[in-house]
């Protein structure tokens, strides 16, 4: 005599039927993991990519006076998740001499507000941030007011007479230069 298993059965082993169940089950969830991984990370990849630096066309060298600082506008198109958008952005463009050229991110380094370059009044040939009254020397040296560190300056070349820039965004109020 044997013992009663949970089914009533004698030896408490499983019927054919229950058996099945549980293989059956056991098959779906191993395809369930094989197709669900993929499908989960393609579901997600958009939300963890991080927003990468991209070089971006300025115009021809011959646009940019030298010693005058040129706001320069422009949009490129941002991905988030799976809707993409225009962005509209500046930068500044400084040529300081025949082959020389800076760039700075036109966000002001205090709170990232828009900063511009004065050629009159009491801020003349500086860049001036009105909001909290920050000036900047021609250089990005901060002159007054309340920045944390000189303007960002972006990596820029020159190639076949075209200038280009590799655009990012910083943080802001901070005292080093950290990337977005």
């Amino acid at each position: 005599m044997g013992l009663i298993g949970p089914a009533g059965r004698k030896g408490g082993s499983t019927s054919r039927r229950g058996f099945l169940r549980i293989w059956l089950w056991s098959i779906g969830a191993f395809i369930s993991s094989l197709l669900g991984i993929p499908v989960l990370g393609y579901l997600l990849s958009p939300a963890l990519k991080r927003t990468t630096a991209e070089w971006i066309q300025l115009g021809p060298l011959q646009d940019f006076a030298i010693g005058v600082p040129q706001q320069v506008a422009f949009t490129r198109f941002r991905r988030d998740g799976w809707i993409e958008r225009p962005e509209n952005l500046a930068v500044w463009v400084w040529r300081v001499s025949e082959a020389e050229v800076v760039v700075y991110n036109s966000h002001c380094t205090h709170l990232g507000c828009a900063y511009s370059w004065v050629t009159e009044g009491k801020h003349q040939d500086h860049f001036f941030c009105p909001c909290h009254d920050g000036v900047y020397a021609k250089d990005g040296t901060v002159l007054g007011g309340p920045p944390p560190r000189p303007l960002d300056r972006l990596e820029t070349k020159v190639e076949v007479g075209v200038v280009y820039t590799l655009y990012q965004g910083f943080r802001v109020g901070l005292p080093e230069k950290v990337t977005i």
